[in-house]
């Protein structure tokens, strides 16, 4: 009976899994964020506690079910707020700007030349010179954008989910009354409905809401 009791509670422990992740919704190893990591790994420990505790397998559930809603309301408030967005996943870190480094960046994120450069290469690059902007994602990895085909003046947006972004415009020397004349030009929509911008060479690339 015990081998029976512990298959039946493998085979729920493994579908209550199933479903709780598919709540959670769907991410990549790579793309999770501090905030989800550390939930994930609390399931894992609750349920491996409530497993060995044959009459805790209830309470396991419960305790999980619980982090999974606030996961959950945690995400869905990082949708609608940028603020609380950057709070959760952390902000990208510019490594290279213009193809300048940014050693201040470097230093604060204790990632040194030999780790840069090992990135740019597996991404077939071989030379700093190839690159305008490599920025290193929240979670670890590099993107890398390069001179050649180059179209924007800036990676950031100066307009996220009808907001705009005071600092990306000033530190590209343009205030506010200058983006809404542009995008007055090009016949946008009210800036509260505008989804994304970016300023390229040439234009203002939007897209709506």
């Amino acid at each position: 009976m015990d081998y029976v009791f512990v298959a039946l509670k493998s085979m729920f422990c493994y579908l209550y899994l199933i479903i709780l992740l598919r709540f959670l919704g769907k991410k990549e190893c790579s793309q999770l964020n501090i905030f989800d990591l550390v939930i994930f790994l609390l399931v894992a420990d609750l349920m491996a506690i409530a497993f060995e505790n044959g009459e805790g397998l209830i309470n396991g559930v419960i305790a999980t079910g619980i982090l999974a809603v606030i996961d959950y309301f945690c995400s869905w408030i990082a949708l609608k707020n940028k603020k609380w967005r950057d709070l959760l996943e952390g902000k990208p870190t510019y490594i290279v700007t213009d193809g300048k480094l940014n050693y201040e960046n470097m230093r604060k994120l204790r990632y040194d030349m030999d780790s840069l450069c090992q990135h740019l290469r597996q991404q077939g690059i071989a030379s700093l010179s190839e690159v305008a902007f490599a920025i290193l994602e929240p979670n670890g990895q590099l993107s890398v954008i390069k001179w050649q085909g180059l179209e924007v003046e800036s990676l950031d947006p100066v307009i996220v989910d009808g907001k705009i972004m005071g600092q990306v415009l000033a530190s590209l020397g343009y205030d506010e009354n200058w983006l809404k004349k542009r995008l007055a030009s090009q016949h946008a929509p009210d800036i509260r409905d505008i989804a994304y911008c970016v300023i390229e060479k040439k234009r203002l690339f939007f897209l709506p809401k």
